[in-house]
This record gives structure tokens, sequence and C-alpha cells, in this order.
């Protein structure tokens, strides 16, 4: 795909967004455009297509490694988040 498609694509997909969704890609974005540049961050971004099981990975200023540590550290998160309202019983289960 060129990137006057891709930019096409890009176009018609913002002009069928809802106000917040349109608010949340710019946050996304706030915070991608920060992964490069001096003191850059670090970003990995999974993506699985519409009605299938497969999960494509795109990093950005990290390579497979620290992906794979950020990863890990994004499963901590959200179990953490999961688990810390639960009854005491669901914390062990």
């Amino acid at each position: 795909m060129t990137d006057e498609e891709k930019a096409f694509v890009i176009s018609t997909c913002l002009e069928k967004m809802q106000i917040f969704e349109k608010e949340h890609m710019v946050d996304i974005m706030y915070q991608l455009v920060h992964c490069y540049g001096k003191d850059a961050g670090k970003a990995v971004i999974l993506f699985q297509p519409y009605n299938t099981e497969y999960v494509s990975i795109t990093t950005a200023n990290c390579n497979d490694m620290e992906a794979a540590t950020l990863l890990l550290r994004a499963d901590e998160h959200i179990g953490y988040v999961n688990m810390r309202n639960a009854p005491p019983k669901e914390m062990f289960n």
C-alpha cells in the first residue's frame, strides 16, 4: 500500500469516527509521538483484526526483548487492576 493509499484510508476512517473516538485517537497519538526523538519512550501496539484469532505486533523505539519486557509489565499491571477490587476469595482462585 502506498503512502497516498494509507493517507486516504486514515482520512476515511477519521471521517467516520464519533467525537469520543477521535478524542481517544488523539490521546493514543499523543503517547505514541513521545516514542521518537530525544528521551523517547517505548511502545508495543497489539492489533487483532475483527473476527480473527490473528494478532500483529508493532513496536516503537524498542527491540524484541524490550517489547517482551513491556508486555510482561502490562500483563502484571492488568492483573493488578483486575484484582485490586476483587473479593479476597477471588484473589486466590
